[in-house]
């Protein structure tokens, strides 16, 4: 019997329009349980239900055209960081810090450069 390490776990907020491949491709590496945000108290319920259903997750995304549910405040995030095996990475395709509270910093980072690591 071969003893499996189970699959580094991804949330999504949002599924893409764009680079579907290269999704597909992570889709096939890491478990990405994912939902299609409407509105704000909507992204607020599934992010925690997902969390206390499938948690904790390695690693989430948020997508594009944030305008409907943003700002990512902890209301919204920290059931994402408040468990031990928290996400260690939180990625966004938008742009500017106004959509993030000063008082989470650890949900903030620029990297003018792109490089590519394991999430594990």
């Amino acid at each position: 019997m071969v003893d499996e390490k189970p699959r580094p776990k991804i949330l999504g907020i949002g599924y893409p329009k764009f680079a579907i491949n290269e999704w597909e491709g992570l889709a096939e590496k890491y478990d990405i349980h994912y939902f299609v945000p409407r509105e704000r108290k909507q992204v607020i319920s599934e992010v925690k239900r997902l969390c206390d259903e499938q948690g904790p997750f390695d690693a989430a995304y948020v997508l594009f055209n944030t305008a409907a549910y943003s700002p990512f405040h902890p209301d919204m995030l920290s059931p994402l960081f408040d468990k031990p095996g928290h996400c260690g990475l939180f990625a966004q395709g938008g742009a500017g810090e106004s959509t993030y509270s000063a008082a989470h910093p650890p949900f903030i980072s620029h990297q003018l450069d792109y490089v590519e690591l394991p999430l594990i």
